[in-house]
């Protein structure tokens, strides 16, 4: 059973870990923030790793076969430069869910640390978020100028307010906003009283507010589905403690929504009048493409850091704006093949598997949310296999599926 606010040294190596993620996409392989973190933490790594337990066990030989698989791949893969860049990020992906998942096996409190390291991780970006939607102005160049406006079917045009801060996409950085919201929740529900859990139910409202400002339809669906797991499994739960908890939520939620309604449903509304809300026949067209090359490949997929190249193709040239398949399973059937696409069914049903032995409603909060919300998430960013924070996000959930140790001495 995991001690509330009580961290070893592997709490907060955990809550380190996943707080280099306010470095986003700045960096390469090497530079990355989050990953010269998990190189520093190597050490730990191998220490743990002379105690591993079964499931750690298993663990390192499914990445050992896909590090294995995706370096054989690198002798078909259609471009060898991009191969070997994302082949080298996908050994540091994997290098960092190992941790993630090593670190929680020995820390005291492993859910906190996880939770409190995606919160501070957000809480840092949010205040560039929020300055990059009031000023107009970006840290970082955004990754496509048509984000500045926003189109329907009809042929309309708003302009928008939209922040990217680290992550150069808008819906790169609603989707790592969509990550932490599970995690922000589990806290509110540990958290009794006090100015803590204040400050945490005022950054939901600003996480809340920077998704509608970026006006993401995948992410809009993510939250909706994520605070109707919530609000189902809180009013079954009759306790007094609860009812309060829940009254002040609805009250915050009203009052932000009386003061920001008209200007959070504005881009959401706009794209619902043209009839695009719902509908999107350029995507469907990219994702048959990529179906198709995959089963060009007969399922072994067309090798590590593909996708630029092959979807390259669908364009019939070389553009700044690269399409990508928008589809993380199909990304993952069209690099890894069928191998890659085993993986995460495997992963999935691990983490069904573990819903029976989860102990408290905030753990089965979180594990439900995602559970639910993961058909719309899949479908939001352009690319799934480069952000670190994607990978860092499965093995967090994975990691708050596992039964905890007993802590090592420190």
């Amino acid at each position: 059973m995991e001690t509330e606010n009580v961290f070893n040294q592997y709490d907060r190596l955990l809550m380190l870990l996943l707080f280099g993620l306010v470095s986003g996409l700045q960096g390469n392989v090497l530079t990355e923030f989050s990953h010269i973190i998990a190189f520093a933490f190597t050490p730990w790594v191998l220490k743990c790793l002379s105690s591993g337990t079964v499931i750690i066990k298993n663990t390192m030989i499914w990445f050992v076969v896909l590090i294995i698989y995706s370096a054989l791949s690198l002798s078909w893969t259609p471009q060898l430069s991009y191969g070997v860049t994302f082949f080298s990020r996908l050994v540091v992906h994997l290098l960092i869910c190992l941790e993630i998942i090593l670190f929680a096996q020995k820390a005291e409190s492993p859910f906190h640390a996880i939770a409190y390291g995606w919160v501070l991780a957000f809480a840092l970006t949010s205040v560039m978020a929020l300055w990059e939607i009031m000023t107009d102005q970006h840290y970082f160049t955004i990754a496509h100028e048509e984000v500045e406006y926003l189109s329907n079917r009809a042929g309309e045009q708003l302009e928008k307010h939209v922040a990217a801060v680290t992550f150069h996409n808008p819906n790169t950085y609603s989707l790592f906003a969509v990550s932490v919201l599970p995690f922000l929740l589990y806290l509110i529900l540990q958290m009794k009283k006090g100015i803590k859990l204040l400050m945490e139910i005022l950054l939901l409202l600003v996480l809340v507010y920077i998704v509608f400002m970026n006006s993401s339809r995948g992410c809009f669906l993510c939250l909706a589905v994520v605070f109707f797991v919530f609000f189902v499994f809180q009013f079954r739960k009759s306790d007094r403690k609860t009812k309060k908890r829940l009254k002040w939520m609805i009250f915050f939620i009203v009052v932000f929504l009386i003061v920001f309604g008209p200007t959070l449903f504005q881009a959401i509304l706009f794209r619902a009048e043209g009839g695009a809300m719902f509908e999107d026949n350029s995507r469907m067209k990219l994702w048959a493409f990529t179906w198709q090359k995959f089963l060009e490949s007969y399922g072994m997929g067309m090798g590590i850091g593909s996708m630029k190249p092959v979807m390259a193709t669908f364009q019939g040239f070389w553009t700044s704006t690269i399409v990508y398949s928008h589809n993380m399973v199909l990304e993952l059937l069209l690099e890894g093949g069928i191998l890659f696409g085993f993986f995460f069914i495997s992963y999935l049903f691990s983490i069904i598997k573990s819903i029976k032995t989860l102990d408290t409603i905030p753990k089965k909060i979180v594990i439900y949310s995602v559970l639910f919300s993961l058909p719309f998430y899949t479908i939001v960013n352009s690319s799934y296999t480069a952000p670190t924070f994607i990978w860092c996000y499965f093995a967090s959930i994975y990691a708050f599926c596992l039964p905890v140790e007993s802590p090592i001495d420190e």
